[in-house]
């Protein structure tokens, strides 16, 4: 989830070469509902990606922490471009299993899924 296309794209297209089916929200309210539709139709998300900041729009963190809540095996990623952020310095006490820096880098990418999705 990105509000900002280009790097909701350059996402996906990482995610693809690494083998990933990718799903696009530019909202924390589409994030929600296309994750609640995935998993009622039996085909869950296996991570997810939140920008945190959508300016005019709900963000990543209020996204996560409703869907936390509907299911507590939420893996959801912080991502953003500001170091300054609470959750990026320490998202263990947040939704979030692990932080995704913008820009983003492709084996970053990779290690990051890999360790939460094979642990």
């Amino acid at each position: 989830m990105d509000d900002m296309e280009a790097m909701m794209v350059v996402a996906g297209e990482i995610l693809t070469v690494l083998g990933y089916d990718v799903e696009y929200s530019t909202n924390g309210n589409e994030a929600i509902k296309a994750y609640k539709a995935a998993k009622d139709e039996g085909n869950p998300f296996d991570a997810c990606v939140f920008d945190l900041t959508v300016p005019g729009g709900m963000g990543g963190e209020e996204a996560a922490n409703i869907l936390i809540d509907y299911d507590p095996n939420l893996v959801a990623i912080a991502s953003s471009g500001y170091t300054s952020s609470d959750v990026m310095s320490d998202y263990k006490n947040s939704a979030f299993r692990a932080v995704l820096p913008k820009p983003y880098r492709i084996k970053e990418m990779s290690d990051i899924l890999h360790e939460l999705l094979n642990s």
